[in-house]
């Protein structure tokens, strides 16, 4: 399996939409994403999922004025399917992502 930190990781078998379909990977534990999340840390599986898989264009982003988070598919730009989910965040969840924001510099 290919391991990529700070990339997307999704539930290979997407017809399960609901929290959770979405994760992001560190230290070899993936962190997931989820409506009304407050810090990365907050839900997390050590070890690598075997039903999650990474997806080579995938990002997170995070808009600060709404309190809200997107996974996006680079390559649809300017498309309805650029945003593939979102939801909101509360409390320090910005923060919580400075540890992958360290590496990535």
């Amino acid at each position: 399996m290919r391991k990529v930190f700070a990339g997307i990781y999704k539930v290979k078998d997407m017809e399960r939409t609901e929290d959770g379909a979405f994760a992001i990977l560190y230290n070899n534990s993936l962190c997931f994403i989820f409506n009304g999340i407050s810090d990365i840390f907050q839900e997390v599986e050590h070890g690598i999922a075997s039903d999650m898989e990474f997806v080579d264009g995938y990002s997170l982003a995070v808009i600060t004025k709404d309190n809200k988070w997107q996974i996006r598919d680079s390559g649809r730009k300017h498309t309805p399917e650029y945003v593939i989910a979102e939801g909101t965040y509360i409390g320090n969840f910005e923060q919580s992502l400075e540890k992958f924001k360290k590496v990535l510099l």
